[in-house]
């Protein structure tokens, strides 16, 4: 029988079929890595997920930039591979807030390559550019990604508006889960996690 192989962005979970065996081996990974296809392995299945965007910044207090976007998923179940060959698993960051400006989008993730299998990272937040002011969190992104076996690609939800009076900054939407999309954030308070995905950070007043 032919082997099978399971791999995660930020999870690889390896299970090979030999004489009607059972084994299966989980590698997780933080950063991006070089991964090398095992002997025996031909096909495998890969889920990634994208990076969220960070929140908005402020230039004066009191003030509140908006959320940033939770990042997307995609599956595909059968992507040829071949032993001894090395692959490229690419883990996106967080997207980066700073002082005055939009935060910064979420980093894509990809197997591969972008081409062959990819989740978007989510976009940032709006600045509060004035004090007094509350800016709207980040729209959701509802196209991109790559290379999924239908009906496996959902997005992360939108992120939130700041607080009345720049009190606080908005939450941020929530990633997208293995079967639906992300939930977006309502004001301050955080996208609550779907099935499969994380949820959002709540807005702070820091």
């Amino acid at each position: 029988m032919g082997a099978f192989l399971k791999v995660f962005i930020l999870m690889i979970s390896i299970s090979v079929y030999s004489s009607g065996l059972f084994a299966q081996t989980i590698q997780t990974f933080a950063n991006t890595v070089t991964w090398v296809c095992p002997a025996g392995v031909t096909s495998v299945t890969a889920e990634c997920w994208g990076g969220g965007g960070a929140g908005g910044g402020l230039t004066g207090e009191p003030a509140a930039g908006g959320g940033g976007a939770g990042g997307s998923y995609v599956k595909n179940t059968a992507i040829s591979v071949v032993p001894g060959t090395s692959y490229t698993v690419t883990v996106g960051n967080g997207g980066v807030g700073a002082i005055g400006v939009a935060g910064g989008a979420g980093g894509d993730s990809w197997f591969n390559s972008a081409a062959s299998l990819m989740a978007k990272g989510g976009n940032g937040g709006f600045a509060a550019i004035a004090n007094s002011v509350s800016s709207p969190g980040a729209a959701a992104i509802s196209t991109g990604n790559v290379g999924f076996t239908a009906p496996f690609s959902y997005y992360g939800g939108a992120g939130g508006t700041g607080a009345a009076g720049g009190a606080s900054g908005g939450g941020g939407g929530s990633s997208a889960g293995t079967g639906s999309n992300g939930n977006a954030a309502v004001g301050a308070a955080a996208g609550i996690a779907v099935a499969g995905g994380g949820a959002g950070a709540a807005g702070s007043a820091t």
